[in-house]
Order: C-alpha cells, then structure tokens, then sequence
C-alpha cells in the first residue's frame, strides 16, 4: 500500500472502520470482490462500509490492498482469512508504519475498548452502542409497561456535498449534525450515528405526543444551523426524519425500528427537511355519550399508550351525534385506559366491558385492538 503518511492515516480511520462498523463480513467480502469487476464510486463504497466520507484515491488503494493481502494471508495460512481479520493484520502493519516514521503512537487499550461503542467520527455512539441501548430499552419498556419513542434521521443530500464541495466537507456535516445533536437531546436520551449519514434517537419514557414536538424541533434546529465550511461559507443542511413509538406504533423491537425507518423514508418522498411519523393501520374508536346536551366542557382518553397525559388525547364533540368521540390509531395489542371528565374526574369508559385493577383501588378500562 503506497499512501503518504497522512493519506497513511486516513487508510487506518477506513481499516479500523471495516473492524467497528457493523456490516456484516460476508457483505464486505461480496463488495470488496467486486472492486475488479466494474467501475466503482469508491467514495461511496467507504461511507457505505465503514461510515467514513475520505477521497477516492485513498479509498481505492485501502479496499485494493485490502482485497491482495486478505488473498495472500489466505495462500500462506491455507485456509478462507476472515475479511475483518485481515484488515486487522493489514492495520497493524500500517500503523507500524507510521510509528516507525513518528505519525502515530500505540493507542492505550481503553482506546480500544472506546472504540468498540463510540463512533471515532462523531463521537457518539455506534451501531453495537445503540443496537444494545435500544435492545434493553424495549425490554424495561415490554416487561414495566413504560414508553419508548424511536426517530431516525439522516441528512438530506449528503452524496451530493461530498461530490460538490469533498470528503472533508462530508465529514464536517456529519460532526456538525451530532454537535448539535449532543447539544439538543435530553439527560436521559441517547443519540447517536446509526450509519453513514444516519441518526438515531432514543427517547425512553416519551410518549409518541411528546417526541413528536422534539423530532420537529431537531428538524428545525438543523434547518436554522448552517455549516460554516472554511473559505466556502455557510453550508444550508437539512434533514428527514422519521418517528415511531411503542407500544402504539409497534409491540417489538424490529416492528418499531421499521416503523421509524419507514418514516423516515416517507419524509424523503414527500419532498424532504420534513418530519414524518409512522401510523398503525389499525385502529379504535372511542366515544362518551350519547347526551341530550353536552354536558361536559371536555372529555379525554388517557392510557398506557399516551404517559396517562391528562392533554393528550381529546375527545371531540360530535352534536349529530350527541357525544364525545375520538379515534385512537395503535398497533394490535391491549391496553388500559381511563376517560377524564372537564379535567377533574376520572372514570372508567362505561362502554366497555371489561376492565382491570388500576393499582391504586380503582379500576382502568381494556380496549383491545386486533388485526
């Protein structure tokens, strides 16, 4: 591999980046094979594998070396190298490289260890991070029947800022995007770079009401933070997002990461620097009444799968009908709830048959929503 040492440098961020980034090793190799075969936008090919924007050249010698030496480790061994184990053997000849020529010094092993769960661009955390945050954050919410709300994001037109303005100018947006990320989430929140150019945001014990607001005020905060890139100016960046929450949007980890995921996509369609939020395609109607008059100044539903939020869910006087209705879209699933009466009384909805022990010498109603 014939890089200068800081061409050196920016091939070690890439290796190291194969070794973190959770792509899985077969599609690595597959990719990686398939350098010889065709005409390659090796700057995307790195975002793509190890969540790095660097130019071309660089990226094209790293992946090519990496392809040789992976095939002659192989041929000395006599065995299949595992992808991720050559470029760990190729990084370590690389950096003893460039600790030989001064560049670089041995990394002590908590900068290891910290480089397993914090992304080395950003400095939040990576997908292992996240997936396990996530993970337990289902789990406390499905087993203590508490709240989880997801938003995914990434930045509008990313390729094209690489492509017009170049790798370093990418990479500032993405540090650009978590600094205001890091600055804006909550105590209890965890943000971080789920992959390339994209985000995730993990809001425990939010209601979907609630990250709704906040997944628009990020929206906001990008659109009204400009990247100030050196001799270049103000760089205008968007973004879409996408939100979804459990249990009302979903009742299992992978339904809610699709959910959110979806979208976000749904945000890119409909034009982009948007917000988008995931809906069931199942739902509920409640109502209270009929009445001859209106006899309450309000009536709301609140439940389990709103944070029992005493504003959250309002019933809407329907005068045809004589009485308060709302309809309530949620994934499959039970759940419990209370009807409060002109923001004082709470009861139990009298249209329902079936409720259960509320915990504190009362009852909650159960509204069961199938698919």
């Amino acid at each position: 591999m014939i890089l200068s040492n800081s061409e050196g440098l920016a091939g070690c961020d890439l290796l190291r980046g194969l070794v973190f980034w959770e792509k899985p090793n077969s599609e690595i190799r597959t990719r990686l094979d398939a350098i010889s075969e065709a005409p390659m936008d090796f700057q995307e090919l790195a975002l793509d594998l190890t969540g790095l924007t660097v130019p071309d050249e660089i990226a094209r010698v790293t992946f090519s070396a990496l392809a040789a030496h992976s095939k002659e480790l192989g041929e000395i061994l006599k065995r299949p190298i595992g992808i991720r184990t050559a470029a760990l053997d190729l990084l370590d000849r690389l950096e003893s490289r460039l600790r030989e020529d001064g560049v670089v010094q041995e990394p002590p092993h908590e900068n290891l260890v910290h480089m397993a769960f914090v992304d080395y661009l950003t400095g939040l955390p990576n997908f292992r991070s996240l997936s396990e945050r996530f993970e337990n954050e289902i789990k406390r919410a499905t087993r203590y029947g508490r709240l989880l709300s997801l938003i995914m994001f990434d930045v509008d037109g990313f390729k094209a800022i690489n492509d017009r303005f170049g790798h370093l100018a990418g990479n500032a947006a993405l540090k650009h995007v978590a600094g205001l990320l890091r600055g804006f989430v909550r105590e209890t929140d965890v943000a971080g770079r789920f992959g390339g150019d994209e985000f995730m945001v993990l809001l425990p014990e939010t209601p979907k009401h609630i990250a709704e607001g906040l997944a628009a005020d990020i929206q906001a905060l990008i659109c009204a933070t400009p990247l100030r890139l050196a001799e270049r100016g103000l760089l205008p960046l968007t973004i879409s997002l996408g939100m979804a929450s459990f249990p009302r949007d979903a009742r299992c980890a992978d339904t809610l990461m699709a959910e959110a995921d979806g979208a976000m996509y749904s945000a890119k369609r409909a034009g982009r620097n948007q917000v988008c939020f995931a809906r069931p395609r199942t739902s509920a109607r409640l109502s209270h009444g009929p009445f001859a008059t209106q006899r309450y100044e309000s009536v709301h539903v609140i439940g389990d799968f709103n944070g029992w939020d005493r504003s959250a869910e309002p019933m809407i006087w329907d005068p045809p009908k004589s009485c308060f209705s709302v309809e309530l879209f949620l994934a499959p699933g039970k759940y419990e709830y209370k009807l409060l009466l002109n923001n004082e009384r709470l009861t139990t909805d009298p249209n329902s048959p079936e409720t259960v022990y509320d915990g504190f010498d009362g009852r909650n109603s159960v509204l069961r929503v199938f698919s």
